[in-house]
């Protein structure tokens, strides 16, 4: 996503394979974080995935990240992984779309 000034303030990487939609990336600019941008990327990518006729999201986090932000928005936490990074929880999320 870009201003008006084509700035980037905000971005989202993912990809569909056999019936899922992949998500490898999730950016939004400090500045405009709990304001629904993040909420707004995943809801288009979620649309553009029905349209390409997947069933599943698929997305990883870290415990220093977001996993509750993608709670919030209907993902669940299928596994963690303990003490990955050290001291940290690497989270595997998913939401189904049908």
């Amino acid at each position: 996503m870009r201003d008006g000034a084509q700035n980037i303030f905000a971005g989202l990487e993912g990809w569909t394979w056999c019936g899922s939609c992949y998500i490898r990336l999730v950016w939004v600019h400090e500045d405009l974080r709990g304001q629904g941008v993040g909420s707004a990327l995943l809801q288009a990518a979620e649309q553009g995935a029905r349209a390409r006729g997947c069933q599943l999201m698929v997305l990883e986090s870290f415990s220093f990240q977001a996993p509750g932000f993608y709670e919030t928005l209907g993902y669940e936490t299928w596994a963690i992984l303990e003490d990955h990074p050290h001291h940290h929880r690497h989270h595997y999320l998913r939401k189904r779309l049908v």
